[in-house]
This record gives C-alpha cells, sequence and structure tokens, in this order.
C-alpha cells in the first residue's frame, strides 16, 4: 500500500524554491540560507519547501546554511549571525518570512540587497508594499484550486481521475529585494 500523501507533497507547492535558488544564483549570491516559519501548522509543507529549496541549490553549486526558523523576537540575531557568516541570500518560506527578514536586516544596518539578498514566496499583497519590495514567486492558485476542486469532485463522486502531480505554474517576481 502506498503511504499517505497530502496537498504537502504536491509539488505545485513546492515548486517555488527552485525559481527562488536560481534567482539568488543569478544574482551572484552563493551563501544562502533557507528561512523558515515556525508555525507547526505548517510544518510537512515548511520541510518540503526547505528540502526543495537545499536540493536546488546543491544542484547550483550554492553553499548552503543551516535552515533556521525565523520568528519575530529571532530574526534580528539570525540576520547578525548570517552577516558574520558570510550569508549573502536568503530563501524564504514564504513572504511574511521574508518581510520579517528584510525588516530585521534593516534594523540591523544590513543593506537589502547590498549585504542580503531575500526571495519571499507566494506574493502576498505584502510583497508589493514593503520597503524594499519583495522579490517572490507566484503560484497560479486559481488553476491550483481549480484542479484540487475538481479532485475533491471525483473523489466524491467515485469517478477515475487523472492521477500523478497536480499542474505546476510559477513566476518569478522580480522586485527591490534581490
Amino acid at each position: 500500500m502506498a503511504p499517505e500523501t497530502g496537498l504537502h507533497d504536491a509539488p505545485a507547492l513546492t515548486a517555488g524554491p527552485v525559481p527562488q535558488a536560481e534567482h539568488l544564483h543569478e544574482r551572484g549570491r552563493r551563501r544562502v540560507v533557507f528561512a523558515a516559519s515556525g508555525d507547526l501548522r505548517l510544518a510537512p509543507l515548511v520541510h518540503q519547501r526547505g528540502a526543495a529549496a537545499h536540493a536546488a541549490g546543491a544542484r547550483l553549486g550554492l553553499e548552503w546554511h543551516d535552515q533556521h526558523t525565523v520568528e519575530g523576537d529571532n530574526a534580528r540575531s539570525l540576520v547578525t549571525r548570517w552577516r558574520d557568516e558570510g550569508v549573502t541570500g536568503v530563501i524564504a518560506y514564504d513572504d511574511d518570512v521574508a518581510a520579517t527578514v528584510v525588516g530585521a536586516a534593516v534594523r540591523a544596518g544590513a543593506r537589502v540587497p547590498g549585504d542580503l539578498a531575500v526571495v519571499g514566496h507566494d506574493d502576498s499583497p505584502l510583497a508589493s508594499v514593503l520597503v524594499p519590495s519583495l522579490s517572490t514567486v507566484r503560484i497560479d492558485t486559481g488553476a491550483l484550486g481549480r484542479t484540487l476542486a475538481q479532485r475533491a469532485l471525483d473523489e466524491v463522486l467515485d469517478r477515475p481521475h487523472e492521477h500523478g502531480h497536480l499542474p505546476v505554474a510559477t513566476d518569478l517576481v522580480r522586485r527591490e529585494s534581490t
């Protein structure tokens, strides 16, 4: 019997770290860290995105630093530590984590993106209004939602549905943080 899977296993939800890592690589960032969310409800997805970021970074030859959970009270000390370790790029779990990192970096006197480039995930409304605005990954959530709804309907009606992975449609939105 195959192991039970959840939405966090869907490549559509874990594909974002690849363009995040590629963008930082293109921008000349070679020492990178994954900034994780501490929300326990998101733990499976955080783990999957972290693993995807690490794999993408390894494929690109990025020097990978340990993954860290970023929360408001530890963000500034983490940013200071990363600067001391020579980290130049941050792949953030989502835009909220990215915004926390950017705010902590600015408060610690770091230049974003000069000293530390930060790329978020999800293209939330916050991404475009933060200063500096966040480079981020956008997922076609409309298409993803339609596919998930169709799969749920197929299950309820006991209809066969196409097995395999959900479609992946990601787009990197380049803004000021990188």
